[in-house]
């Protein structure tokens, strides 16, 4: 009787383990599910951004070219405009992500920001649209791409303690200086204010920024040069591109 009972409590147990691990599987394929859904609407929106402009676009075109109901919306964003953050958002951090294994290869912090900016630059000559959505939203929303600024703000530090003329500047203050300089560039560019050329050569007022001396900026104009190649400053916009410019 007694080992009858020992055994009855043992199976009680292991039911209770198991609707335990149950529960917490359901929970777990209902978090994957959701962020499957939220990846699908962000794509969603950016696959239409490329075919027009994004004041354009609602909510019933997006949750048509999702595949997802009107009201999975609405579990995910609040409205179109969070949703078009989080497309930014993903933008930046997406394309940071992809700067990132040339790091490994570049000891010096002050050429990083060189060649970031750039790059920057040079996608959205390629591609004014993306430039567009990046520009906007990264200049009035602090919170988009955040990884991406900490990398930077830890670079323009590394940058701070290497260079003696620079003492006295805040890193924190030149980091935001240089993002809203390049934003801006960003968003001429997509707006075409300005051609290729014209952006091509705003790296270089935008380096000043740090502080750097003008030998210290030809030498990391001259690296990005090399990694990127020659440009004619003449050379035109290309207009393929692939995010709509709104």
């Amino acid at each position: 009787m007694t080992l009858l009972i020992i055994f009855c409590g043992i199976a009680r147990l292991k039911r209770r383990h198991s609707v335990k691990l149950d529960l917490a599987r359901r929970a777990q394929i209902g978090q994957e599910r959701r962020a499957r859904t939220r990846s699908q609407l962000i794509e969603a929106a950016v696959r239409l951004i490329s075919r027009q402009a994004i004041e354009a676009i609602t909510v019933d075109e997006v949750v048509k070219e999702a595949g997802v109901a009107k009201g999975t919306f609405y579990v995910h964003f609040v409205d179109m405009h969070a949703l078009i953050l989080a497309v930014a958002d993903g933008l930046v951090e997406g394309f940071d992500d992809m700067l990132q294994p040339k790091r490994v290869s570049m000891s010096d912090p002050f050429e990083w920001i060189a060649f970031c900016c750039a790059s920057f630059i040079e996608a959205a000559i390629e591609n004014p649209g993306w430039a567009s959505v990046v520009g906007r939203m990264t200049s009035s929303y602090p919170s988009i791409g955040r990884v991406a600024r900490e990398r930077l703000s830890q670079d323009v530090k590394d940058l701070a303690a290497q260079q003696r003329d620079a003492a006295g500047i805040e890193p924190t203050i030149v980091m935001e200086a240089v993002v809203g300089a390049l934003m801006q560039v960003l968003g001429a560019i997509s707006a075409g204010r300005i051609h290729a050329g014209q952006g091509r050569a705003a790296l270089e007022p935008i380096l000043r920024i740090t502080g750097a001396n003008h030998a210290r900026i030809r030498r990391a104009l001259a690296v990005v040069e090399r990694l990127t190649g020659p440009r004619d400053a003449k050379e035109p916009r290309t207009e393929s591109a692939r995010v709509h410019r709104a």
